[in-house]
């Protein structure tokens, strides 16, 4: 068998075939694509300036840095963590968020849209639920979760959310100065009904409701 010792820079217009192992001992730049058909090892840094593709499995057993300050990095198939993880800054999810094991936010949560779960048990949620908080005024629409009227004034009137989803709540609480005189109307949008009516009206001081959508165009109160 013969070997090559090659001292200064070489030049290779071709493709080079290499059966057995390559290894370098000072910093090696590849100006072109670099295909690997068996395992490529990095005994040191391995930098990549530009966009790489790996079409397999990446196994990292230290620690891996995806991206510098500033730079998105986007993973476009699965994404499995067998272990603890941490993200010291924003995480956003445009999909779903699927969690098989148990879930643990140290902090606030903040959603601005559904949370759907089949139950939640107060073994694993010490916290609390907050539902958004909305000051409502005549001709407003009303919003999920908690909507108030600081003082009337004069009768009002409000509609309910224009394409809300089956689970929807809105909640409603009058002023103290709710009465026969300064009441507050209800509406619907569209088609909807609210226990068959279009309309319904609070008319009680501090009187306080909560209306679902319980299925298409219709709102239940309870």
């Amino acid at each position: 068998m013969a070997y090559k010792f090659q001292i200064g820079s070489a030049v290779l217009s071709g493709s080079v075939i290499q059966e057995g192992d390559i290894t370098a001992q000072s910093s090696d730049l590849f100006a072109t694509d670099v295909s690997a058909s068996s395992d490529l090892f990095s005994g040191d840094r391995l930098t990549v300036a530009g966009a790489s593709d790996l079409n397999g499995s990446l196994d990292v057993a230290g620690q891996i840095d995806l991206a510098a300050s500033g730079i998105s990095t986007s993973i476009r198939g699965g994404l499995t963590v067998d272990e603890d993880s941490l993200f010291s800054s924003d995480v956003f999810i445009d999909g779903t968020l699927s969690a098989r094991g148990v879930a643990v936010f140290e902090q606030g949560v903040t959603m601005e849209a559904h949370l759907t779960a089949s139950s939640i048990s107060a073994e694993y949620f010490a916290g609390d639920l907050r539902e958004d908080v909305q000051l409502i005024d005549n001709n407003g629409t009303l919003d999920y979760g908690y909507n108030y009227f600081a003082t009337l004034g004069q009768a009002k009137a409000v509609s309910l959310p224009l394409s809300p989803s089956v689970g929807d709540i809105v909640k409603v609480k009058a002023p103290s100065d709710c009465s026969n005189s300064f009441t507050i109307t209800i509406n619907r949008q569209g088609t909807q009904t609210i226990d068959g009516e279009t309309s319904i009206i609070l008319e009680s001081p501090n009187a306080a409701i909560d209306i679902v959508y319980v299925a298409s165009n219709l709102w239940k109160i309870f």
